[in-house]
């Protein structure tokens, strides 16, 4: 069997260049043969997947959730339907933690060899693909603007610390959001995301009885702009406490959204910055993506 293992050396606290001769040696026992590539720029993932997806038996990209996310994109493109091995490397690692991935490298490694592939939901985003978040406004910029070298120092505090700072720079969009079932969502909206994570951004945890990440629909979450400090008050705490049937909050599950905005808004696809416009469609794509998942131990 063959394997091509994605590296990201610059991902997390860069941890995993050190583990490097391990992870191959024991995918090796596992019975790959196994070739590395080392990726040199933002997208390198993503090309290397779609190019090379289907000349492997397995692909493992070593990193962040943005890792996993530019690996998912190319195998996507590629109409490649080889599982996916993730050994988590990055800061906050949330995707990885939510569908029970190990936060111990050489375990996760371990469990590419035993573990036995699922098949997962992943999103398009007008004409770009993405794995399991695609949000705006508030605490959108904290996944993609936190630099680097905060992210290494303080890890996931570091989002918290950037979201925190966005609180004071809050701007409404008023938009129109139509789900797959026709129904119109209007308001002035200061947080949007469209998910398929317990997790948004680091800072916004869903209830995990709420989320099924391979039953072809998103999670939708729209936060309305509060009035008052006693509002923004209230908002926090509801979003905190994951009380989604409030006067702030509107949530609900579909298929698709059409979304039109009064002017153009700053997007994140998976922790990276994109262009959205004023309109922006996104759909689900049904178990489009195969992971890999430990057994379960016990």
């Amino acid at each position: 069997m063959k394997a091509l293992l994605i590296v990201n050396p610059v991902s997390g606290k860069r941890r995993i260049t050190g583990e490097l001769v391990e992870i191959i040696s024991r995918l090796e026992k596992g019975g790959y043969v196994t070739t590395v590539h080392v990726t040199e720029r933002r997208g390198d993932a993503t090309e290397t997947a779609r190019i090379h997806g289907g000349e492997y038996d397995v692909i493992v990209c070593c990193g962040g959730d943005g890792t996993l996310s530019e690996t998912a994109n190319g195998m996507i493109k590629g109409g490649h339907k080889t599982k996916i091995g993730y050994i988590p490397s990055g800061t906050t690692n949330d995707f990885a933690y939510g569908i029970g991935l190990s936060s111990d490298i050489m375990t996760a490694a371990d469990d590419i060899v035993s573990g036995a592939p699922k098949a997962f939901d992943a999103g398009r985003f007008n004409e770009r693909e993405f794995m399991y978040i695609a949000s705006f406004g508030a605490f959108t910029q904290s996944s993609y603007g936190t630099p680097q070298n905060l992210k290494n120092a303080f890890g996931h505090f570091a989002y918290i610390l950037s979201g925190i700072k966005e609180l004071a720079e809050i701007k409404p969009y008023h938009m129109s959001v139509y789900d797959s079932d026709g129904i119109l969502h209007e308001g002035d909206y200061i947080f949007g995301a469209a998910c398929n994570a317990t997790s948004v951004g680091g800072i916004i945890k869903l209830d995990e009885n709420l989320v099924d990440l391979s039953d072809g629909v998103f999670e939708v979450m729209l936060v309305r702009c509060p009035k008052t400090p006693v509002q923004i008050s209230l908002m926090a705490k509801a979003l905190l406490s994951g009380n989604y049937d409030n006067e702030f909050l509107d949530f609900f599950h579909t298929k698709q959204l059409d979304i039109h905005s009064d002017e153009a808004l700053p997007w994140s696809l998976d922790g990276e910055e994109a262009d959205g416009g004023k309109d922006t469609h996104i759909e689900v794509l049904h178990e489009s993506v195969n992971i890999i998942l430990p057994k379960k131990r016990g």
